[in-house]
């Protein structure tokens, strides 16, 4: 492997740099940042700004290393090594930034990314106020974008902010002091959905996602999203398609979050490799339980007159794209079923919604299936010991009705909280247009064919 240039030509690979402090719990800083590189596909370099003495839930000692030694360490790399990105997290005191500062402006570094940090998550101070100045005035106008978080961003603006208008003031703010491009990342905020708020040259960007819920704080979450957002960069991505992409890279990292020992949660960056080996396995499954209902005799007769589909969901999934179905979906073809093309991710926003809506009760629960409603099959469900709930779309409120795609999803709801847990089928009678219909779900495609198949028996 060679890596002595950024670019992709022949078997080289794109180079990043992080220049920031080390966290010996290998949650954030230096230890995160490489982490992240590897496994955007990225080949991570690394100069040493200072050191912690922290175990990831509280940060003991700091560090800072000598300036000149912080300078020395870059300029080795830069000449030869020539990374399409750096990033710089904690650099401890002014005369750290200034060096920092001198060294990239001497080489015409592009793609400089800053990550802002100013106190760590237990509220250890992990750059001085002077440190803070040098930054603005030196590193800043440097860099193509700056990622403050909420604190941040009110420090770096002096704007209090309480809603997304007081975000935008801050952002514009920042970016007239500096000529940057401004990410305010909305992870401190409230609510159920995260906003962070991206001023470029093209203007201003909202990228909304969900709130993961992880029951308590987690460690290297700015770290690591700089870090993302420089890995894209260096890989060719253009500024905004690079934040995009380390919003995706988080949201997928935060879900497979995890406690080493009794520390604080770190993000799992590895969860980004094995997305799509986990993909492959999400495909093979709904392949394995296609085969195993279309020769299944008689298996037509569970296909409503709508038609039917069967997906499947990668394990904390968010949104359509990230839950398998058969496009077109599956239809009755005499006694038997057929299908019109191979399962695709994003095919199904229906069969999505029914899945995306159940896991939110029980995590479990990551497939699922529409068959036809009968008593017959009902009866036949309660006999196996399957449990069953329902919703009655007269009882559907009015603004759910007329909100696009809002009614599976409020029929779920309805049905797993009437049920007091996520149950193996999920009717309703129907409605005005809207033909009666039965849900099976499961943890897997074999399981809800199977629980489907079994409706059959005699």
């Amino acid at each position: 492997m060679t890596i002595n240039d950024g670019s992709q030509k022949g078997n080289r690979v794109p180079v990043a740099l992080s220049v920031a402090g080390s966290d010996p719990s290998g949650g954030a800083g230096i230890q995160q940042d490489l982490k992240v590189f590897q496994a955007i596909g990225v080949w991570g370099c690394a100069a040493v700004a200072g050191l912690t003495v922290q175990d990831g839930l509280e940060v003991e000692a700091v560090e800072p290393v000598a300036p000149k030694l912080v300078a020395r360490q870059v300029e080795a790399l830069l000449p030869r090594v020539r990374p399409r990105a750096v990033k710089t997290g904690m650099l401890c005191t002014a005369g750290v930034v200034d060096a920092v500062a001198e060294v990239l402006a001497g080489h015409r570094v592009e793609n400089l990314v800053v990550d802002p940090v100013l106190r760590s998550t237990s509220g250890a101070e992990l750059l001085s106020p002077e440190g803070l100045d040098a930054l603005v005035s030196r590193l800043l106008p440097l860099a193509v974008l700056v990622t403050p978080n909420l604190p941040e961003a009110a420090l770096l603006s002096g704007v209090d902010i309480c809603g997304e208008e007081d975000m935008a003031e801050a952002a514009r703010l920042i970016r007239e002091r500096s000529g940057c491009a401004v990410l305010v990342k909305g992870g401190h905020g409230q609510g159920g959905e995260v906003m962070d708020l991206l001023l470029d040259e093209e203007g201003m960007f909202r990228f909304v996602h969900r709130r993961i819920s992880l029951g308590g704080d987690v460690h290297g979450t700015g770290c690591a999203f700089s870090a993302a957002t420089a890995a894209f960069l260096a890989k060719g991505c253009r500024l905004r398609d690079a934040v995009e992409s380390a919003v995706k890279f988080m949201d997928t990292a935060l879900a497979a979050s995890f406690r080493p020992g009794s520390g604080a949660g770190v993000v799992n960056s590895l969860a980004w490799q094995e997305r799509d080996s986990e993909k492959f396995r999400v495909l093979q499954a709904l392949e394995a339980a296609w085969r195993r209902l279309s020769s299944a005799r008689g298996a037509g007769r569970l296909i409503p007159e709508i038609q039917s589909n069967l997906g499947y969901a990668l394990r904390g999934a968010g949104s359509v794209e990230e839950v398998a179905a058969f496009p077109g979906r599956i239809v009755r073809l005499g006694d038997g079923v057929a299908r019109l093309s191979c399962p695709e991710f994003g095919a199904s926003s229906h069969v999505a919604r029914i899945i995306l809506t159940a896991s939110k009760f029980d995590p479990s629960v990551r497939s699922a299936m529409a068959v036809r409603y009968e008593e017959g099959f009902l009866a036949k469900g309660r006999a196996l010991g399957l449990s069953v709930g329902s919703f009655s779309r007269s009882e559907e409120p009015r603004e759910v009705r007329e909100r696009e795609g809002s009614s599976l999803v409020w029929g779920v709801e309805e049905a797993i909280l009437s049920a007091g847990r996520t149950p193996d089928l999920i009717f309703d009678q129907g409605g005005h247009g809207k033909e009666p219909v039965i849900r099976v779900l499961g943890q897997n495609p074999l399981e809800v064919v199977d629980k489907a198949l079994s409706l059959l028996e005699p």
